[in-house]
């Protein structure tokens, strides 16, 4: 069933770096008029200034979810290539539960999720801002892939680009 566009202005914060908006904005394209865009309409290449910060996630549970698709900045971030990996293994939910709950929200209210906070980059060891959020797919209320994307910023709050 076909609804009205979401307002997202209650869930991105109007704040949140342009980036960000440009990709709820693509987003919110591909849905429509429907609840959540179907799985095959992303298309990374539409994306192509934003890759190197994207992911995209496969699974309607925490469990399932594995990482179809990620960036090169998540490579940098986590010291090793992540596609293929499974979300709880690059988040152990002893270790980060507020970021599986950003994961499990999207996927219960089937609507984006969007999250600041600060994380240690592996590559320099420093610790880096970030911004992202997580626009769910599928169909109906049933979300079935995650796209993520962040903006990561150094310890002066410059951008920093990947």
């Amino acid at each position: 069933m076909d609804i009205a566009p979401l307002r997202l202005d209650t869930q991105v914060p109007p704040r949140s770096d342009e980036e960000i908006g440009a990709i709820v904005a693509h987003w919110d394209h591909l849905r429509g008029t429907l609840r959540l865009p179907k799985s095959d309409t992303i298309d990374p290449l539409e994306l192509k200034p934003f890759l190197s910060r994207i992911f995209i996630i496969d699974g309607s549970t925490i469990d399932e979810m594995h990482l179809r698709l990620a960036g090169t900045s998540y490579r940098d971030l986590y010291g090793f290539e992540i596609t293929s990996k499974k979300l709880t293994e690059l988040i152990p939910a002893t270790q980060r539960p507020d970021l599986l709950e950003d994961y499990e929200s999207c996927l219960a209210r089937a609507a984006p999720v969007y999250h600041s906070g600060s994380m240690t980059w592996r590559a320099n060891g420093g610790q880096v801002r970030y911004e992202r959020v997580l626009l769910p797919f599928g169909e109906a209320r049933q979300v079935n892939r995650i796209l993520g994307f962040a903006v990561f910023f150094d310890s002066n709050d410059r951008k920093i680009l990947r």
